[in-house]
């Protein structure tokens, strides 16, 4: 696992490396023009990859590449080493640079010599967590304006570019489309400061006026909803009763099949749902009036002044009878609003509130890929380290702070995972 200083073995790593690197730029320029994410890796070695890290990597990700010697302990030999025998080829070395935005000659002296699964996972993490979004776009082509990127092989080391684009036609091409995110962008902005998504709410006490539970069951959310104060989530069983839930989930089954797919192509490299928004407070296409009520009265059992309950609950189906190469099955860890009021990509969402309609009624597999089962809930600690699998229950409604909770949906195989979801909201623009 050391890195001796041979020149030989750097040659050919810097070789190998260059190969990588310059068609992980090339997604990244493509992801910039064309909106398609990259797909840095093959998907089955990538769920192996990104699983042994962050299984094994619990420190936080801009905590990780900002400090040099975390790239250095046997934190990372670990990882690599549970790697061995599972994914093939990752074992190159390559150049790392402390500061991305800074070139590589500007830092010559405090590059960082780390095996190319290391890079690859930082690269994975950064785009899992929205590092390559639209606002990653709209500052890669406002900063670089014409000027994409190219690997160049020195005697020493790979290193990025900046390369003129001639033509006249892919100037103007290239010009069109830094304009039109730009203005997406501004629009985007302008929305959230304005608040869009408030003018769709209702307050706590008049949803649960418009929507009612029995006082046994909202007394139960209630006392469950108290614990947030210590816990990070918290889940409370029989919100809705069983033999409603199977009567939804066989409404909901036939409502999908009907529907066809509706999993958002643009996020179906890390999310593999199909969604729809119903109207919490009328009536739907489908009546899933039981699980509504229920929604609807979360935010008035929540301590927190001003929260906000939204007009529409969204209705997710995870189909794990899909086959595996046709996209995720789950949904891979994230945060459902910025850890920071006011960062990018705030939503103003402070409660989530799931309940499941259905659950996994087959026997469990513990062995091979595709082993029927999961779709659960995974629940990371404050390290990231300590986690906590919540199964799918019918009736089952689990809560959690929408910017506090890194959670995610492990993979749905050979059933259909049924669930309702609404996200109670906050007013904080006097905060940004």
């Amino acid at each position: 696992m050391d890195i001796q200083n041979s020149s030989e073995i750097e040659r050919l790593s810097s070789t190998s490396c260059s190969n990588y690197m310059s068609s992980h730029i090339n997604l990244l320029n493509d992801w910039a023009l064309t909106s398609r994410p990259p797909v840095f890796i093959n998907p089955v070695a990538d769920k192996k990859l990104y699983s042994s890290f962050r299984s094994n990597i619990h420190t936080p990700l801009t905590s990780t590449i900002s400090n040099p010697c975390i790239l250095k302990t046997q934190t990372w030999v670990k990882f690599l080493l549970a790697l061995e025998g599972r994914v093939p080829s990752y074992n190159m070395m390559t150049m790392l640079r402390r500061d991305p935005l800074k070139s590589y000659e500007s830092q010559l002296y405090d590059l960082l010599v780390v095996p190319r699964a290391q890079f690859i996972c930082v690269e994975i993490a950064r785009f899992v967590g929205g590092c390559y979004g639209e606002g990653w776009r709209l500052n890669w082509l406002k900063d670089m304006g014409l000027r994409m990127f190219e690997t160049v092989q020195t005697s020493r080391f790979t290193v990025f570019e900046k390369k003129e684009i001639e033509n006249i036609n892919e100037k103007k091409r290239i010009e069109e489309e830094a304009q039109r995110i730009i203005t997406l962008n501004k629009e985007k902005e302008e929305r959230v400061r304005k608040g869009e998504q408030l003018r769709e709410c209702t307050t706590a006490d008049e949803a649960s006026s418009r929507r009612t539970v029995e006082e046994g069951v909202k007394v139960k959310i209630m006392n469950g909803i108290r614990k947030l104060k210590e816990e990070k989530f918290v889940v409370i069983d029989d919100v809705v009763p069983g033999e409603k839930c199977v009567e939804i989930e066989e409404n909901c089954i036939k409502y999908f099949e009907e529907i066809g797919d509706r999993r958002v192509k643009s996020q179906r490299e890390y999310r593999g749902d199909s969604v729809v928004f119903l109207n919490l407070f009328g009536a739907s296409e489908i009546d899933v009036d039981a699980v509504k009520d229920v929604l609807a009265n979360v935010g008035s059992c929540v301590d927190m002044p001003g929260i906000l309950v939204p007009d529409k609950s969204q209705l997710a189906l995870y189909d794990g009878t899909r086959p595996s190469d046709d996209g995720v099955r789950g949904y891979v860890k994230h945060l459902d609003n910025v850890g920071v009021v006011g960062e990018e990509g705030e939503n103003f969402r402070e409660i989530t509130a799931i309940i499941y309609l259905n659950e996994f009624e087959g026997e469990e597999g513990v062995e091979g890929d595709e082993a029927e089962g999961g779709g659960e809930l995974r629940c990371y600690g404050h390290t990231h380290e300590l986690t906590v699998d919540v199964r799918p229950k019918r009736g089952r409604m689990v809560v959690f702070k929408s910017r506090e909770l890194y959670h995610e949906v492990m993979e749905v195989r050979g059933w259909k995972r049924l669930a309702m979801s609404v996200w109670c909201l906050k007013d904080r623009r006097d905060e940004m």
